[in-house]
């Protein structure tokens, strides 16, 4: 087996850093390997050397926070994961810096509450979910108040088929009761 000193750490096929870069010669990313399996965290660059992303891996899986930034360096996106899967509060910015979305995950599943805000960072919606299930959603309007509130399990649970519905029950005026 091939091995190499670099920077003071032995490289061998399995226990590398891969390395790609632009045409202008510039390192576009990093990706650090242990015993074979991505292990670290993986950085990539734009041509002018700017970070436009990084994520760390474990064993060849996504664990831990994965982070994106625009052109401008504002940061763009935090990703959170464990053992591969999506764990925790995801939130995106726009460009200006104002938060766009935020999301909750329990191991690949919306579970929590998820907001969006609009572009002058006023809340438009709040959707709320149990392991991967929408129960409820609240929309507000530009003024900010709520304009609408919506339980999804509820009406699909609550709401009988036309042909189930006992005709001779219904009540058509307030003098029957």
């Amino acid at each position: 087996m091939k091995k190499t000193i670099q920077s003071g750490r032995i490289i061998t096929p399995k226990n590398r850093i891969e390395e790609k870069y632009h045409s202008n010669g510039g390192v576009s990313s990093k990706i650090p390997y242990a015993k074979g399996k991505k292990h670290g965290m993986e950085t990539w660059w734009d041509d002018r050397g700017k970070k436009e992303m990084e994520r760390m891996w474990h064993e060849n899986e996504i664990h831990g926070v994965t982070r994106w930034w625009y052109e401008n360096g504002a940061k763009r996106s935090e990703v959170m994961h464990r053992d591969g899967k999506k764990h925790g509060i995801n939130t995106e910015w726009r460009s200006n810096g104002k938060k766009w979305w935020a999301e909750a995950w329990v191991y690949s599943k919306q579970s929590g509450i998820n907001t969006w805000w609009d572009k002058s960072g006023r809340k438009e919606r709040e959707t709320h979910y149990l392991w991967g299930k929408k129960y409820a959603q609240i929309d507000w309007n530009e003024e900010g108040y709520i304009a609408k509130v919506y339980f999804p399990t509820l009406v699909k649970k609550t709401t009988p088929k036309a042909s189930s519905i006992d005709k001779s029950k219904i009540i058509s005026s307030p003098k029957q009761i």
